[in-house]
């Protein structure tokens, strides 16, 4: 319960109060020994230390996720690695950044359509409108409107989303947006795997050649 605690005074911008609830649900779980309790203090502290200490905060959202792992809190595991990969992406460089994703894809994506795997996804797409590689994001855009109909994104991702397809809409055109689109919107788990992860490898050798 403390460890939800801290993540609602971290919500209401209570860092001291959240920080406070951490530390006691972090204290108190590990004097139970419960993983679930556990996981659940390590992700309320490291919501409640995201901005002060963001090093921390990734300590502690990788550690819950591994308990929740080995626990089989399949929930847990969801919201302590889409929390760190948050925390991650406005520290790394974007070279560093597009590899990391290439780690959590490859980690969600043999776990099937988890809510971590769609979240990954979008942040793969994120990645490759900073990249320019605008095609394969509207491939990647048309993949996630089709798993809309069963998942819909936050509203901070769903705002991001309406702002790439518009300005995807103004760069590639109407008709090839909508076909590329099509595109990912009829890959299966395993095209979708191959296509994500060779888009991702030619943005991190594009990314290092401009970087050399």
């Amino acid at each position: 319960m403390s460890g939800r605690l801290a993540f609602a005074n971290a919500l209401l911008d209570r860092p001291d109060a959240a920080a406070a609830a951490g530390e006691h649900a972090l204290e108190l779980a590990e004097s139970l020994g419960n993983p679930t309790a556990l996981s659940t203090a390590l992700w309320g502290l490291g919501t409640a230390v995201m901005t002060s200490d963001p090093a921390r905060a990734v300590g502690c959202f990788t550690r819950a996720a591994e308990v929740a792992r080995a626990a089989g809190s399949t929930l847990n595991e969801v919201s302590a690695e889409s929390t760190a990969l948050g925390v991650k992406d406005r520290s790394l460089s974007p070279v560093d950044r597009l590899v990391y994703l290439q780690d959590r894809w490859e980690h969600w994506h043999r776990a099937g359509s988890t809510p971590a795997h769609w979240h990954v996804a979008r942040k793969v797409a994120f990645a490759l409108v900073r990249a320019g590689d605008n095609r394969a994001v509207a491939v990647l855009l048309g993949a996630e409107r089709e798993a809309q109909l069963r998942l819909p994104p936050p509203p901070g991702d769903a705002r991001r989303i309406d702002a790439a397809l518009e300005t995807l809409r103004e760069q590639l055109g109407a008709e090839e947006l909508d076909a590329l689109m099509a595109v990912g919107a009829g890959m299966d788990h395993a095209e979708r795997g191959r296509y994500v992860q060779e888009a991702l490898q030619s943005a991190v050798a594009r990314q290092r050649l401009a970087d050399a």
